[in-house]
């Protein structure tokens, strides 16, 4: 009822605002007017501002009359087409319901009424951005500019649109012009600052800091300068940023804990554990700091106290599995392997850290060579369902296998297959334990079955790879599996061998000499590697580098057999 009375009072307005009175009956008009351009129309205010109220009440109903609160709106500008106050709350309204481009469009409209209101082009160029046209949203900005060349706000503006952008020549150039302008700045030298350390200008960024913060000193700038000085290695001005901070704000965590890092770093152990120690004093979560003291006295050596600290941490938290395997640990390096043994079993199987203090129990009792007991532990994490994993049933074969019990290893490695089936991690170690026991064929076979689970597994490329090239077979596929391989681990020095070594065989020694040096740079301390690069230098009849490749990889090599292969590819070259 309510909603009809409202529609005929809105009718009754609607009739008397925009025709000046009653409507007149259309048969005593016999001519029609003429259209009205509608820069000519004159405004009708009442009738625009009451199409801008229904607009605005509509809106604010919520999202399901956003089409009606448009259409309000739109009605409003046919009564008043200057009526800028409602093409804003348009605007607003269209970017509310993702009709960004009718609001830009509007936008220019307004700005082409009233070109001098700034704010409008700051919307406008927000609008812009949010669109993902960052050139318009430029072009905005530099049109501020053009009449107000020296307003801070807009360059700023500019300039973080250009860092954000990674535009950084453009960003530092607009930037400095700021600072120029204003030498207070404090947010333009905090820009600049960040945008020279992303240039790796570092000098520039440290001084744009101190600059910021002599302007007005704040928290967050401080630990960006204090990580630009630790990263720099630059650790007494480090710490110097760190006292001050502590020095306004003692209890701040974060200040203190990373104070108590470069003193590490700085071989300064005392410190370290004296702003530790004070960290004690407030910190919510003590044991976090204990266990962390623990670690620092536990690395440096210092067992008992290590173990007294990790002790307070486990008062507390006893079901902190970290903490009682470095505290096992402890004693390991205090040669009293029983209370290692004793706090290793105490870890529980829903504990976190179950899997770790499991395999290092095992590695306790091989040192003692407690083999039984060995295999009981793994085993009964085995048979623990709930709690087992795929590193307890190779962690067994591994032990069966340095014991020559191989059927028994192979066995456990079968089991493990049969309980996770579509891991290609257990499948790969399988493969390369049957490498090891000499089965080349079954190796290879399920080496290729890893690549069939997981295509892009780069051990298994690398192994297959590696084993055509090797036997001279298949050598375009050969590159085709090492090249995956490399562009997945291409730091790893062994996959980079393995390329290195397809070239050579394929014949393309200048390549193999360019991928084997890589390799060695990678794994200085590998033979095979060293007698590789020998080979491919010989291939390009470079005779003294291939010799003193041969001498490095001969004095590497522990196998006697190994020795003997590479003495006569250096008795071969004299002949």
């Amino acid at each position: 009822m309510k909603k009809l009375i409202w529609s005929a009072i809105c009718f009754i307005w609607l009739c008397v605002s925009c025709t000046g009175g009653y409507p007149t009956s259309s048969r005593l008009s016999h001519t029609s007017p003429e259209p009205v351009r509608e820069e000519e129309r004159e405004a009708d205010t009442n009738c625009s501002y009451f199409y801008y109220l229904w607009g605005k009440s509509a809106e604010l109903s919520g999202p399901e009359r956003y089409d009606e609160a448009v259409e309000a709106y739109e009605k409003a500008l046919v009564c008043d087409a200057g009526a800028t106050y409602v093409m804003l709350d348009l605007t607003v309204l269209l970017v509310r319901m993702g009709k960004k481009q009718h609001a830009v469009s509007l936008m220019n409209k307004i700005i082409h009424q009233d070109p001098k209101d700034i704010n409008n082009r700051i919307m406008l160029a927000n609008l812009h951005i949010s669109m993902g046209q960052i050139d318009q949203a430029v072009s905005t900005y530099n049109s501020i500019l053009e009449s107000d060349p020296d307003n801070i706000s807009i360059i700023l503006r500019l300039g973080s649109l250009y860092a954000r952008e990674r535009r950084y020549g453009k960003a530092q150039e607009v930037l400095e012009r700021l600072v120029a302008l204003d030498k207070e700045s404090y947010i333009g030298y905090h820009y600049l600052a960040r945008l020279y350390q992303e240039l790796r200008f570092n000098r520039k960024a440290l001084k744009a800091y101190k600059k910021a913060l002599s302007l007005n000193w704040s928290l967050m700038m401080a630990f960006e300068a204090a990580d630009l000085y630790d990263e720099l290695e630059q650790y007494e001005d480090a710490v110097g940023l760190y006292r001050d901070i502590l020095e306004r704000d003692e209890t701040n965590e974060k200040a203190r804990a990373r104070l108590a890092g470069i003193y590490l770093r700085m071989d300064n152990v005392a410190a370290a554990l004296a702003e530790l120690e004070e960290l004690r004093n407030y910190a919510l979560e003590t044991q976090e700091v204990d266990y962390t003291i623990g670690r620092i006295l536990f690395e440096n050596d210092r067992f008992d106290e290590a173990i007294e600290h990790l002790d307070r941490v486990l008062a507390e938290s006893p079901d902190l599995t970290s903490a009682r395997i470095l505290k096992a640990l402890a004693y390991h390096e205090k040669e009293d392997n029983e209370r290692a043994r004793e706090e290793l079993s105490k870890v529980e199987p829903s504990s976190k850290g179950y899997e770790e203090a499991v395999l290092m129990l095992a590695r306790l009792f091989v040192d003692e060579e407690e083999y039984e007991a060995v295999e009981k532990v793994l085993l009964d994490a085995i048979a623990l369902t709930e709690s087992r994993k795929a590193e307890f049933y190779m962690a067994l074969a591994s032990f069966y296998r340095e014991r020559d019990r191989v059927p028994e290893a192979k066995k456990i490695y079968k089991e493990c297959l049969l309980t996770y089936p579509n891991d290609h991690k257990v499948l790969f170690r399988y493969g390369m334990f049957l490498e090891r026991t000499g089965d080349m064929d079954a190796a290879m076979k399920t080496i290729k079955e890893v690549l069939r689970i997981k295509p892009n597994y780069p051990y298994a490329l690398n192994y297959v790879g590696y084993t055509w090239a090797d036997a001279g077979i298949n050598l375009e596929q050969a590159l085709e599996h090492v090249e995956q391989a490399v562009a997945l681990l291409p730091e790893d020095g062994f996959v980079r061998d393995s390329l290195g070594w397809v070239y050579y065989k394929m014949g393309d020694f200048k390549r193999a000499v360019f991928e084997l040096e890589i390799a060695v740079e990678l794994e200085p301390d590998d033979p095979t590697i060293l007698e590789h690069l020998g080979d491919a230098y010989l291939g390009l009849q470079q005779v003294e580098r291939a010799r003193d490749a041969y001498e490095m990889s001969l004095d590497l090599y522990e196998d006697e057999e190994d020795r003997e292969g590479v003495r006569k590819k250096i008795r071969a070259m004299h002949k």
